[in-house]
């Protein structure tokens, strides 16, 4: 839901109804339209104090004539909205208005005339308010099916002593002359003449405005209610805490933290029936009297930037969010410790942050091309070109992961550094040298390099004939294997053959959305991951065969999956759709042929595709066959399950009619639909969702369905938009971890390393540098490429220096973190074909969660005026 208000002038200049505007009349229509677009309720305010002129010019609100000047205008906009608007609050405040407008004069219009004034003014503002309800009752409601209220607001009033009598009637006579938006708690005083003398709580936190202490009176106030009222449903829509300004706005979180918890327990324990939460406001705006001095508008061109507690509300529905798991800091995980002998490690890979594209002798690839002829296809239109520089400040890079604490760091080669042409005749020493010195760097820090032979950047000459749809390419694999194997392999004993097939295939020669992205759906795809698989085993039997009783190493690949969850995990149909749906992804495209005593495809995919090709007419299926000796040469090819996790999907059994407009897709051959639950949070990247209990999942249908092997995650991480405070991705961390180790204490998974995605911010492909999945800043727009610590560095080094995962609010972290800046040996290098990516924001910042499933009904919604400041 989202709270905004009308502009009276907007609509009718003159505030009279004989006098529309057009534009502004559109205006509201299009910011109701975006809302509903966004699946947001919206809850309009018909008039948020700011009156027409000429209304006041015959004396405002004081003044009976106006009544009949806001019927018409709330006959208006009810006739005019109510179709798409079906929650509606007639004034905000009137306490406000009139005290304050027209009492105090703290409020425009200004009229000092306390005790005359102010009453006539309420007298007026209930008569509009019960007037255009009515007209509403009688001539919309029964069509529209609406909802009108208007927005009081009060202060609660504890009696100074509260076992003083006249203290007690002081406060419920207070509470009485007071209206009911809940920002304050005064202390009512009996006083000689019985009159009432109000005064602030010396209980004040330092807070910028007199009357914001912090006493949880919100509680009582909402009790009073019930008493008083009997019980109506209360919608509280507005409450917030006033700050100079800033992103760090943690007295903000603990306002909130307070009330919100009051507010739980009026629900729980006292039966109030609260069904709406407002938070007051979604951003800093103009603050009436007080400017823009409590809430600062010192962003340029009115930037929107999210604080501490912007995502707050939202993340309130997170806890009881089938997958998403809770922020419950009595989670029993928070106990479990990580076994002594288990890895934390970081990665990077090598065109997302080593740059030095074209730099000595290094031949071009995929991305090299993609990005040049067609930056159009990429976000930001940036290019890896420069990247992060690690060609040039890898000694750096390694000193980051030394610093949080990894004792392992995972990168890749890039083949065409290696071997420019892709083939084993032509080698670039340069590049051989390079990998030379980060593996000894690496060693020489105490750190185990992990290393991956192809993480997506393929030789272009490679590409010209076809690239891994095409059997020729295997060959080429397997010799430049062989070369790292032998160069290397003396110092390194992990490696990866393959980065996350189904991206190389799926994305890159099917669905056109990676390098060299080419568009062929159910048919490259799967020449593709035929080839990538056989290269795989023949490196994996070269390895075993020629170098692994001397130098000792493990081998395995990459895999990445989501995990599916059934639509409705108590249909059958759904759970079986399930794991069709995992069979047919990674885990049984990919990794059925290696760890299963069968070997091979699974047997749905083999028989799905087959059938779906002949529906098609085709004479053979679409997917390749596996020789009997191929087969035996893939089994076992691994000596442990490499897996990169980042979210879940859920997943129901396509229609027949959704199957056949999908026939001869990969799509189509699934047999599924899948797809994100709206319940999950959302973030930057429209492929990603937060459902921890997902990786759970994910790793118990591992050790099911292929007998528990050692588990290594390779790759885990979450984007944003960038900045150091990144709360949302520690908090990421945090619920995925603790539900990797309920996989290990409780379920007996036998995972034994875990890899953060990244080390630091890169190069994240199509997205160019818009999102960011680092551990650590790095600032594109400075040709020195600095490296920073952001607090998810600071968690990752807690977690691994304790053992445990870290619960909210135990990772010191300060924005003042120092800039790992350039040694002084490493050159500057520029990147004018790179575009400046978008300005680095705080990430979205979270803090402690309120578990939503407490409310009866629930609705989180933020409250903003809509009235268009004037430069």
């Amino acid at each position: 839901m989202y709270r905004f208000s009308l502009s009276w002038s907007r609509i009718l200049p003159t505030g009279a109804i004989d006098v529309k505007n057009q534009a502004g009349i559109d205006y509201y229509h299009n910011v109701i339209d975006e809302c509903i677009k966004n699946g947001i309720t919206p809850m309009i305010t018909i008039f948020h104090w700011d009156l027409p002129q000429p209304l006041q010019d015959f004396g405002g609100w004081p003044n009976e004539v106006i009544v009949d000047y806001f019927v018409e205008y709330s006959d208006f906009v009810f006739s005019e909205y109510g179709d798409k608007v079906k929650l509606w609050l007639t004034i905000n405040e009137p306490m406000s208005i009139c005290a304050e407008g027209y009492g105090d004069a703290t409020k425009a219009p200004a009229i000092r005339s306390s005790g005359l004034s102010d009453y006539l003014c309420g007298h007026n503002v209930l008569k509009s308010h019960a007037k255009a309800y009515r007209l509403y009752e009688s001539k919309y409601k029964s069509t529209q099916k609406g909802q009108v209220g208007f927005a009081a607001n009060s202060d609660f009033f504890f009696p100074n002593d509260e076992s003083n009598p006249e203290d007690v009637k002081a406060a419920q006579q207070a509470q009485q002359f007071s209206v009911l938006n809940h920002s304050s708690v005064n202390l009512a005083v009996s006083t000689s003449d019985r009159n009432l003398c109000y005064c602030l709580s010396s209980v004040h936190l330092g807070v910028l405005l007199d009357f914001v202490p912090l006493i949880p009176g919100f509680r009582g106030l909402l009790n009073w209610i019930k008493k008083e009222y009997n019980n109506p449903p209360v919608v509280v829509t507005e409450q917030g805490y006033p700050d100079e300004g800033g992103l760090m706005d943690t007295g903000r979180v603990r306002y909130y933290r307070l009330y919100l918890l009051e507010l739980l327990k009026a629900i729980h324990e006292d039966g109030c029936k609260v069904t709406t939460y407002t938070a007051w406001s979604l951003m800093d705006n103009y603050e009436w009297l007080n400017g823009y001095a409590y809430y600062v508008w010192s962003i340029p061109w009115r930037m929107r930037v999210p604080f501490l507690l912007a995502m707050l509300a939202a993340s309130a529905l997170a806890a009881a969010r089938p997958g998403l798991g809770a922020d419950d800091p009595n989670d029993p995980a928070f106990g479990y410790s990580f076994p002594d002998d288990f890895v934390f490690s970081s990665a990077t890979a090598s065109y997302q942050v080593e740059g030095g594209w074209n730099e000595d002798g290094k031949g071009e690839n995929i991305w090299d091309r993609l990005t040049h002829r067609h930056p159009e296809l990429v976000l930001d239109r940036s290019s890896g070109d420069v990247a992060c520089d690690s060609y040039h400040k890898y000694k750096e890079d390694i000193k980051l992961a030394k610093d949080i604490g990894s004792t392992m760091y995972r990168f890749s080669l890039s083949w065409s550094r290696i071997l420019p042409t892709g083939a084993i005749d032509v080698k670039n020493q340069a590049g051989i040298d390079y990998y030379h010195n980060v593996i000894d760097e690496c060693i020489s820090n105490g750190i185990t390099p992990m290393i991956t032979i192809f993480h997506w950047d393929l030789p272009q000459p490679l590409q010209d004939f076809g690239g891994w749809p095409n059997e020729v390419i295997v060959d080429y694999f397997v010799e430049y294997s062989d070369f790292v194997f032998s160069e290397y392999g003396e110092k390194v004993k992990l490696w990866l053959t393959i980065n996350e097939p189904m991206s190389v295939c799926a994305e890159g020669y099917g669905d056109a959305t990676k390098a060299p992205a080419i568009h062929s759906n159910g048919l490259s795809d799967y020449l593709c991951g035929h080839n990538v698989l056989k290269s795989h085993a023949k490196a994996y039997r070269l390895y075993e065969s020629k170098y692994k009783s001397s130098q000792k190493g493990q081998v395995g690949f990459a895999a990445n999956s989501n995990y599916f969850f059934p639509r409705d995990e108590n249909n059958p149909d759904d759970v079986k759709a399930a794991e069709q749906a995992q069979q047919f992804s990674v885990l049984g495209w990919f990794t059925h042929a290696i760890f299963s005593p069968e070997g091979d495809y699974p047997a749905i995919m083999k028989e799905r595709i087959a059938k779906t090709s002949a529906d098609q007419g085709l004479i053979r299926s679409r997917l390749p066959a596996f020789t009997t000796k191929e087969i035996d040469e893939l089994k076992g090819s691994a000596d442990f399950f490499g897996i990169n996790h980042y979210t879940s999907s859920r997943t129901r059994f396509a229609t027949p009619e959704e199957e056949k407009a999908s026939l001869g897709t990969r799509g189509g051959d699934w047999g599924t639909v899948t797809y994100f639950d709206e319940a999950w949070d959302k973030t930057i990247a429209d492929w990603h969702r937060v459902a921890p209990k997902g990786f759970r999942g994910l790793l118990n249908w591992i050790k099911k369905e292929y007998n528990n092997p050692p588990v290594v995650v390779t790759e885990q991480g979450y984007p944003d938009a960038g900045g150091l405070m990144d709360t949302e991705r520690v908090r990421y961390y945090r619920l995925y971890l603790l539900e990797m180790l309920k996989a290990i204490h409780e379920d007996g998974c036998k995972v034994t390393t875990y890899t953060a995605w990244s080390l630091m911010d890169n190069y994240e492909w199509l997205f160019g540098y818009a999102h960011k999945f680092g551990l650590h800043y790095v600032d594109f727009s400075d040709p020195n490429r600095p490296r920073t610590p952001k607090m998810s560095a600071a968690f990752y080094k807690k977690l691994i220096r304790d053992r445990k995962v870290p619960k909210d609010g135990e990772v010191e972290f300060s924005t003042e973190a120092p800039t790992v800046m350039p040694t002084k040996d490493t050159p500057m290098t520029s990147d004018s074909s790179t575009a400046t990516p978008p300005g680095s924001s705080t990430a979205k910042n979270i803090a402690d969660r309120i578990t939503s499933s407490l409310f009866s009904i629930i609705i989180i919604s933020c409250s903003v005026l809509l009235t268009g400041n004037k430069d």
